[in-house]
């Protein structure tokens, strides 16, 4: 009585064993999933920022612009009250030489957006990447659980099958009947 028992306890071992595998996969793939979801989620912001960080940029370039265009406003006015011709001479040097100012420092905000613009787009191009690897990774999860679930199965069968065999070499499983085994 007791080698049955031992069978029917190493057949639901190995079924429990691989339930357990199987779940496991399943379990570990849904992590995997869910951080994916978490970096699609964190790309969708970094390009989010990329944009708010253009349009920051030119936001300041334009202020920047008026500011200048001021600045120049109030140096022909300046000029024009001297009564100087203020299209010839160090007066136009004065201006053109404020317009250079005022230009290179328009480039420079604009430049400095776009740069932080690509820090963003470079963060979103590594998130993307990364839910790529979760995706994959949770595809690899399930299969490891699956061959998993399958080695316990077959692992199982075979202790089964191994103590069936010990069993009947030492007669447990006869019915009496000697002509079975011949």
């Amino acid at each position: 009585m007791v080698a049955p028992a031992a069978i029917g306890l190493a057949g639901a071992g190995s079924l429990i064993s691989g339930a357990s595998a199987l779940f496991g996969g399943q379990a570990q793939a849904g992590m995997y999933g869910y951080q994916s979801q978490v970096a699609q989620y964190n790309r969708a912001i970094a390009l989010q920022n990329a944009d708010y960080a253009l349009a920051t940029g030119e936001i300041q370039a334009r202020n920047y612009g008026m500011g200048a265009a001021q600045r120049m406003g109030a140096i022909r006015a300046g000029e024009g009250a001297s009564g100087i011709d203020v299209g010839s001479g160090s007066k136009a040097d004065v201006q053109t030489s404020q317009q250079v100012v005022s230009d290179i420092d328009l480039a420079q905000i604009r430049n400095n957006a776009a740069r932080k613009a690509y820090g963003y787009q470079v963060e979103a191009t590594g998130d993307e990447a990364q839910a790529e690897l979760y995706q994959r990774a949770a595809k690899t999860a399930t299969t490891a659980g699956d061959i998993k679930a399958l080695g316990s199965l077959v692992g199982g069968s075979t202790s089964v099958a191994d103590k069936w065999l010990q069993g009947q070499s030492v007669g447990i499983f006869n019915s009496g009947d000697e002509t079975l085994g011949a």
